[in-house]
């Protein structure tokens, strides 16, 4: 399943629809470390695998004994095999024969020499002769290494965390900050099913954090002529 399905099934175990469940194998985006933690607790082995269409598999991570995430409960993952990363600037870097050639209609750029990298384009040009279009986040260095953005960092020798979409930050009175690692953290509250954080602009700061959430509890309500509250514990975001 899918990492968002994740929660669902989890309530189908709990409530016997799914008795025999021991084993989740999720992929297509990163496993939020709430989830981890939620499958330890229930002795259930979690198989994760991260990658992304242009890298194909990049690293493979666990929880609840199994070999991948050496019996903890953390959102970390080890280099697939055959594949070798690298963490530069703060960002992923994946070698494989996997990769993706580049995407239709653009035109091949070079590799870079230093580790920052440029656009990866595929085959054909512009028949205007027009600079390529760029059409997504696939991105190039020397020596056969691409990366689509993703910030990460290492936790441990060989494993490493992902952050989320490099793209996907907001600096905030100078401070930048990853809106996933904000959404993970609101997602660990009890009363959270889901959560959904933005950047908004605020004329002191530069920005300030908005965040939507779905509600834990089925029937939640609020008093007529009330907006929802933020949930107990929860003071430094804006509840809409």
């Amino acid at each position: 399943a899918a990492p968002s399905l994740l929660p669902a099934v989890l309530r189908a175990r709990d409530e016997g629809r799914l008795p025999a469940l021991r084993l989740v194998v999720t992929a297509g985006d990163r496993v939020p470390t709430a989830v981890f933690g939620e499958c330890a607790a229930r002795g259930l082995r979690l198989l994760a695998y991260y990658g992304a269409a242009e890298l194909s598999f990049v690293g493979i991570g666990g929880s609840a004994g199994d070999e991948a995430g050496e019996g903890s409960a953390v959102a970390s993952y080890r280099a697939f095999p055959g594949v070798q990363v690298d963490i530069r600037d703060g960002l992923l870097w994946s070698r494989s024969d996997y990769q993706a050639f580049g995407y239709l209609g653009d035109a091949p750029r070079s590799e870079t020499a230093a580790g920052a990298g440029t656009p990866a384009g595929g085959h054909g040009s512009s028949a205007d002769g027009s600079p390529p279009r760029r059409t997504g986040p696939l991105r190039r260095a020397a020596g056969g290494w691409a990366s689509v953005g993703d910030a990460a960092r290492w936790v441990g020798p060989g494993r490493f965390e992902i952050l989320g979409r490099a793209d996907g930050a907001v600096t905030v009175a100078g401070h930048t900050i990853l809106l996933e690692e904000v959404e993970d953290a609101l997602r660990a509250h009890r009363r959270i099913e889901d959560a959904l954080v933005v950047g908004c602009p605020d004329p002191v700061h530069g920005a300030r954090l908005v965040a939507l959430w779905v509600d834990a509890r089925p029937c939640a309500s609020e008093p007529a002529g009330r907006g929802p509250s933020a949930p107990d514990g929860i003071d430094a975001i804006d509840a809409l």
